[in-house]
């Protein structure tokens, strides 16, 4: 019994919406009925009304039964509710008032405007149920959000692990699992949203767990629904995140699993587990940028200026700090796509800041990239996916510091790259452009340490390979 009235709710987010739109039809079709020339329309009003009452009471009835599944606010869900049967009750009573026209004792040319402002109610009550009813599917301020500009884009709250310039003294679940369960798990089990009457957002609720008991065994991170449900195979129903949603990497899961099984504490550093060794390589495998300190330079920069931060926030151009404690800042123009001469201007003044810097994916109105002669900190450059082309690279030759440079999908080629000019780089991406096995060979010839991926690998066939046999037809 509880299998199907289970089934039986999920059909409300199908159903929920056809009173909406039948009652709304019913409200236009009453409106236009007020002009001579659409006089006739009001003859559609009483079967938009009484379709829309009748499915707003199937709407209520599987609303009922899913909300017994759990996982929902409760105020917000008695609001839903109540506002649900409100709505039915009004639809139905206007239906009566309109199929018994004596009740409304007035003349006809009084008694059309008057039907019309009895719509205005039902209208009030069906919006504020259908706003409370987002909210639980989307948090609370999911209407209010869309109206709020900060100056601040947005960004993934991963990042503050990718940027993280000293993993060692980071406290592991703060710093790092955090993030990560905001990024993947929050959606659905945080303050907005409780699925399986499950809250990620805080300590105690972790430790409490879900209907289901405690989510966390600490030790035990293959036991423990937390880690397990992740690691189910993306077609289980149990599986979590849900597919349509964003997905753990492998880097993050590993992570999560050494968290449980170092005995999931909320306030040990990762300096303190007993494998912090590996804990550091995990953290470095989220890497978006810069992962070595030793790239960073050994020099002390003030802090960025806040207008010029906000210039490029107002661009949509991402400035995070590469520390906690650092001034030094990675700039991401993805966002943006353009590389305008204006957006080059807030990023002037940030030239002792910046030491990684991502054009990826963007196109420059100027291809010429002199604008970087002053940017003496600058560690690493992606100009995958541009416009940027051979004589674009005479203006990095002055910048002393440049380890890393990905130029994947462009049309450079073996004069972009001197190593007598680039004595700093470590790390070349140049896969599908025109720089040739011969330049490779030249380069690691010059700079025996320099890392060249021009693409083309072939893995090699382990034991472990699936191998598929087929019939000859």
């Amino acid at each position: 019994m509880e299998q199907l009235l289970s089934a039986f709710g999920r059909f409300h987010p199908l159903i929920v919406h056809l009173p909406i739109g039948s009652l709304v039809l019913a409200f236009i079709f009453e409106a236009l009925s007020l002009r001579r020339s659409y006089r006739r329309l009001g003859i559609a009003v009483q079967p938009a009304l009484l379709f829309g009452a009748f499915v707003s009471l199937l709407a209520g009835a599987t609303g009922l039964a899913l909300s017994e599944e759990g996982g929902y606010e409760d105020t917000t869900l008695a609001y839903h509710k109540y506002l649900g049967i409100v709505t039915m009750l009004l639809s139905f009573g206007l239906y009566f008032l309109r199929r018994h026209r004596t009740i409304l004792k007035y003349e006809q040319r009084v008694r059309r405007p008057v039907r019309f402002f009895l719509f205005i109610p039902l209208l009030i009550v069906l919006s504020l149920a259908g706003h409370f009813g987002g909210s639980l599917t989307h948090g609370d301020d999911y209407l209010t959000n869309a109206f709020e500009f900060t100056g601040e884009v947005k960004v993934d709250p991963i990042s503050k692990v990718q940027f993280m310039t000293q993993p060692d003294e980071a406290v592991l679940y703060a710093d790092v699992i955090q993030p990560i369960l905001e990024s993947k798990c929050y959606p659905c089990h945080s303050s907005a949203k409780q699925k399986g009457d499950l809250r990620l957002d805080d300590a105690q609720w972790i430790l409490k767990g879900g209907k289901d008991g405690k989510v966390l065994l600490p030790g035990m991170a293959d036991s423990s629904s937390l880690f397990a449900r992740m690691m189910l195979p993306h077609e289980h129903e149990d599986h979590m995140p849900p597919n349509e949603k964003p997905q753990p990497s492998s880097a993050e899961l590993d992570l999560i699993r050494l968290w449980i099984n170092e005995g999931a504490t909320f306030d040990e550093k990762v300096k303190q587990l007993e494998d912090p060794k590996k804990a550091i390589e995990l953290v470095n495998l989220l890497s978006d940028g810069i992962r070595k300190d030793s790239w960073l330079p050994a020099v002390d920069v003030s802090p960025a200026s806040e207008g010029a931060l906000k210039r490029l926030s107002e661009s949509g151009i991402i400035a995070l700090p590469m520390g906690a404690n650092s001034n030094f800042l990675y700039v991401n123009f993805s966002n943006r796509r353009t590389v305008t001469n204006e957006s080059l201007k807030a990023l002037a003044s940030l030239q002792d800041q910046v030491v990684s810097l991502r054009f990826s994916y963007c196109s420059f109105d100027n291809s010429d990239l002199s604008f970087l002669n002053d940017f003496k900190n600058l560690v690493s450059l992606y100009l995958d996916h541009t416009n940027v082309k051979d004589s674009s690279f005479q203006a990095l030759e002055v910048i002393p510091n440049l380890k890393y440079l990905n130029v994947v999908f462009t049309t450079v080629g073996e004069k972009s790259i001197d190593p007598k000019k680039f004595p700093a780089l470590e790390q070349v991406f140049a896969f599908e452009t025109n720089i040739t096995g011969e330049t490779v060979a030249r380069l690691r010839q010059s700079l025996p340490s320099l890392q060249v991926d021009t693409g083309g690998v072939i893995l090699p066939r382990i034991t472990s390979d699936t191998v598929v046999y087929r019939k000859k037809n």
